[in-house]
Parts: C-alpha cells; structure tokens; sequence
C-alpha cells in the first residue's frame, strides 16, 4: 500500500489515532501475515483515510487500468491486492501480491 511519508515512522511509535487501534481491533475478518509488524498491521487500518478509493478489475485488466490512472496522473495508483480462493469475507493481509 502506498504511504505518506514518515507514516510508517510515526505508526511504530504509536502515534496514530484512537480510531485507528479500534478499527484495527474490530477487523476480525482480517489476518496478517507473522513477518508485518504491528505498525503495518495499524496502517492498513488508518482512520484518516479522506476518501481512500478501491477499484477491482479482472487480473487481465489491472495493467490497462493502472496505465490509465497514471496518465490522468492519479495521485496514488497501484496494485494492493488479488483475489484468491480461501473464506469468503476474509482478506489475509500479506506482503506478497
């Protein structure tokens, strides 16, 4: 995932919002990988999104896709995630894409 910068630094001195640790807490849906630390694992939760967007394409689109997003110079354009077999309402959270 993309982030601002020194976010990482402030999250793993645990300088982040309540809203933050609580919608970490309430992600019962959501496993992480043992090798992310808890400040990533605090990020992927950040209640300071302002107007955070997820777009799901086809995996045969996701190229096209993100071409064209860079070229309307969209501010944070990148692949975050596949689909993939396992539970249906769940998300593990990994590293890997």
């Amino acid at each position: 995932m993309p982030l601002l910068d020194r976010a990482y630094e402030l999250a793993n001195r645990g300088v982040v919002p309540g809203g933050t640790e609580r919608n970490l807490a309430a992600a019962t849906w959501a496993s992480f990988d043992d090798d992310l630390s808890p400040a990533e694992r605090l990020l992927c939760a950040d209640a300071q999104t302002s107007g955070g967007l997820l777009i799901s394409v086809a995996a045969d689109q996701a190229n096209y896709l993100l071409q064209r997003l860079r070229e309307e110079e969209t501010l944070a354009a990148n692949a975050i995630g596949r689909i993939s077999d396992g539970p249906a309402g769940t998300i593990r959270v990994s590293r890997r894409l």
